[in-house]
């Protein structure tokens, strides 16, 4: 059966806003970490934190076991960014260009996972529309990181789930085979998921419990030789610390509320009952498939946020990537209720949710062109250095790697400082941003800077090129920063 023509605009909308101008900003620190270890996959077939010339790292070392290998993170995103290299070669395009993908699809798979949830096709369209017009959730998806794979992996995981308690067939195949791959894409988020999906099970089915036990416990046994070498990275953080579990459940909720969900939307079943009974009408019936529906995404937004304050190693916003699509199907839910009491309510809702998520200011991103540090510094040195030219860099080193090929000294590897001092270019950067104070002070207390000659560059020295987080992304180029000044050894 051809999908609605409705499906196709939505399609053709979500594209338009994921993939405008998907090349224009230059990789940040983050994102090149994901491009590098992609270029180790294709140069060795292993993603390597040190490729016997330039370090991988932004914790001193801590991410690649002896050897070099990576174990800081899963794989499955550096294989993913390494295959649109093998196709396309190397570029920020082609870096960023099978996460937008999934981005994209995770928001086809938001409509489909409404409805097989009992929702009807309107319902399935409103949240598919509003994770499309998320700002959030597109800033995301258009990194070259794990963001868009892991939401995407766990919309499939859902939808195979739900088929698989509804009796479809191959419900319990889609989960297992989106569950093995989500763990290596991000493991706490695949722990809050089994948690969800079982506690759901538990509740509210426990049909077949055979398969549900191997689907369930395979995607863990199959991934125990990878869970044995991830958990010998060493994190520095004591997980069981009370007030620090506390402190990240605050964090994401505030962030949750502040960008995904606004609390005024908890307002509406309230209200809709209110006037319900003053007006003496009755309550549509809900059927019994659309609670346990609801019942699963709330199970999911409840563990994951749990998990996540668990063992996460800071509140960062781009762990809740997953939580957003769900946010959005609880968010149509409850614009559908306002428009059963008045359309009027349902887009006065709508648009103070759309206020929450800076679209005009993403509008404009896509349309114009934004310039920062790392591309000033990048077009210097690619037009003015050697091959053998030695750089140093206090941060935003691991794109300065991926798009010079130099050597580079930065400023969080951990590596021996003393080849800096002999470096032809020096780069020391305004923001002290984590341990790079360490190389911005060695620098300063012993280069002989009578060698060298400072040269500014017409790009702000913001404190990132940029970064996905929406309290800290930039939609416009910084007009009002101090300029990069870069350093050049002339004796």
């Amino acid at each position: 059966m051809r999908p609605p023509l409705s499906v196709f605009f939505l399609g053709a909308a979500a594209a338009l806003l994921i993939f405008s101008n998907l090349g224009n900003h230059y990789l940040w620190q983050d994102e090149a970490e994901t491009a590098l270890l992609a270029r180790s996959v294709l140069e060795t077939g292993l993603p390597r934190g040190f490729d016997g010339r330039n370090h991988i790292s932004q914790t001193e070392g801590a991410e690649y076991a002896e050897g070099g290998l990576w174990r800081w993170t899963p794989w499955l995103p550096y294989y993913v960014c390494a295959a649109s290299f093998a196709l396309l070669g190397e570029s920020t395009f082609a870096a960023r260009l099978p996460f937008a993908l999934f981005g994209w699809g995770a928001v086809l798979l938001t409509g489909a996972l409404a409805r097989s949830l009992g929702r009807d096709r309107r319902t399935a369209l409103l949240a598919a529309g509003l994770l499309a017009l998320s700002v959030p959730f597109l800033l995301l998806v258009r990194q070259c990181r794990y963001y868009s794979l892991a939401s995407f992996l766990t919309l499939a995981a859902l939808l195979g789930y739900a088929r698989f308690v509804a009796g479809k067939r191959g419900g319990a195949a889609l989960f297992f085979v989106s569950a093995l791959l989500l763990f290596h894409t991000h493991f706490v988020i695949l722990g809050g998921l089994l948690a969800a999906v079982a506690l759901h099970w538990l509740l509210f089915s426990r049909r077949a419990a055979g398969p549900f036990l191997a689907m369930s416990l395979g995607a863990l046994l199959l991934n125990a030789p990878a869970i044995a070498f991830f958990a010998k990275a060493p994190s520095g953080v004591d997980f069981l610390d009370p007030g620090r579990i506390l402190a990240l459940a605050a964090s994401f909720g505030s962030q949750l509320a502040r960008f995904v969900f606004p609390p005024f939307l908890l307002a509406i079943p309230p209200l809709v009952l209110l006037v319900r009974r003053w007006r003496g009408s009755p309550a549509p019936p809900r059927a019994e498939s659309s609670q346990r529906g609801l019942a699963l995404l709330l199970l999911f937004l409840a563990c994951e946020l749990a998990a996540l304050s668990l063992a996460s190693m800071g509140a960062f916003f781009r762990y809740l990537g997953p939580l957003i699509p769900i946010s959005c199907i609880l968010t149509a839910l409850l614009l559908e209720q306002a428009f059963s009491l008045h359309p009027a309510l349902a887009l006065a809702a709508f648009a103070l949710w759309a206020a929450t998520g800076s679209l005009p200011d993403y509008l404009y991103e896509i349309g114009h062109d934004y310039d920062g540090p790392v591309e000033g510094i990048v077009k210097l040195l690619q037009e003015r250095a050697a091959p053998d030219d030695l750089v140093a860099i206090t941060y935003e080193d691991l794109p300065v790697k991926f798009y010079t090929n130099l050597r580079v000294i930065g400023g969080l590897t951990g590596e021996d400082l003393s080849p800096a001092l002999r470096a032809r270019w020096i780069v020391l950067r305004k923001h002290v941003i984590l341990h790079d104070a360490r190389m911005k002070e060695f620098l300063l207390a012993n280069v002989d800077w009578t060698a060298y000659r400072p040269i500014a560059l017409d790009v702000p020295d913001t404190k990132f090129q940029n970064r996905e987080s929406p309290q800290e992304h930039r939609y416009r180029t910084a007009r009002e920063e101090d300029r990069v000044i870069v350093h050049e050894r002339v004796r």
